[in-house]
Parts: structure tokens; C-alpha cells; sequence
């Protein structure tokens, strides 16, 4: 695996009553409508088109696999492709290809996992000359027919402060294999 490296990185867990974009509370009001009387809804009531269009090329879908051990892509946007330089659909969190990167989405589906409720992460990306970006991350659990969490549903938005679009911020990673 390789290192993530951008300038400075700050990572925040909020609570959900600061969520703020009328996009990621439409979601999470939608994502409850599912819910009914069950604590997360099942994949069967889930669509994924329902949830605001601006928020999909943004959005990931895991599968958790053995109750947590591990978290395989089902879906990622294309807006995530453009700004981590890769598709990561199908592929296990395990084999992620940046080590630091993986261990936080880790932490964070696991956090989905226990707690089965949605969650809210926020991520700053820094460089010398001051923030560059703030992507926002709405965690939503969707669980199996016995309760358990069996997918997680990440939407996200960016905030580009000091860069044009995903390229400024993915130029200023830098990525060291392994040896």
C-alpha cells in the first residue's frame, strides 16, 4: 500500500443536528422515509436515484462483508474517480491502495456499523497557504432483514475553497509506494 499525503489533513466527526448542505438533509430526510419503523431500511427499499441528482457523482455504496471485518465498493461516483484518480467500484477497502485513506473510511463504515445510525465526517485538506477544500461525508447504514448493517450509503460534498476543481486538489497528494 502506499501513504496519503497531502500538505495537512484534519478529520472531524460532527454531530448530525450540524448538518448543514439542503442537499445532505433532503438525503437524510429520504433515507428516513425508508426507515419506517425498522432503526436503518432495508436495500430493498432503497433507490438511489431518489436522493438529490448533484449528490450522486459523489456517492458510494459498500457492502460490509463478515459483520465488518472488511467493506467492498459496490458503487462510486464519478466525481470520485475524478478527484482520487481512480475507480474503486468492487474493490475491497482492504486492498485500498492508500493506507492512511483506507484506515479512516475503515473507522468510519465501522463507527456505521456499531452504532447503526447515520453519521457525519468531515475532512479538510490543507496546504501552506491555507485550506484548499472541506468534503463533508453523510453516512447512512442500510441494514439486512435481521437488523444488522449490510451496506453503507456515503454521500458527499465539497466545498472547493482555494482550488478550481478536482485536479488543483488531487496535484497536491502524493503518493509513495511501498516497498
Amino acid at each position: 500500500m502506499a501513504d496519503f499525503k497531502p500538505h495537512g489533513t484534519r478529520l472531524l466527526s460532527l454531530p448530525l443536528e450540524e448538518l448543514k448542505s439542503a442537499d445532505l438533509i433532503s438525503a437524510l430526510d429520504l433515507w428516513r422515509s425508508w426507515c419506517g419503523d425498522r432503526v436503518a431500511p432495508v436495500w430493498a427499499d432503497v433507490t438511489l436515484s431518489a436522493f438529490p441528482s448533484k449528490l450522486l457523482p459523489m456517492t458510494t455504496v459498500v457492502d460490509v462483508i463478515d459483520g465488518g471485518k472488511d467493506f467492498k465498493y459496490r458503487y462510486w461516483g464519478s466525481d470520485l474517480s475524478r478527484l482520487f484518480k481512480r475507480e474503486e467500484t468492487g474493490l475491497l477497502l482492504s486492498e485500498h491502495v492508500v493506507n492512511q485513506s483506507g484506515h479512516i473510511r475503515f473507522s468510519q463504515f465501522w463507527e456505521v456499523v456499531v452504532q447503526i445510525r447515520p453519521l457525519v465526517f468531515m475532512t479538510i485538506f490543507e496546504r501552506v497557504e491555507g485550506v484548499m477544500a472541506e468534503k463533508v461525508n453523510l453516512r447512512l447504514p442500510v441494514v439486512d432483514e435481521a437488523g444488522a448493517v449490510d451496506k453503507i450509503i456515503s454521500l458527499s460534498i465539497m466545498d472547493r475553497i482555494g482550488i478550481q476543481d478536482f485536479d488543483d486538489l488531487s496535484d497536491h497528494w502524493q503518493v509513495e509506494i511501498a516497498g
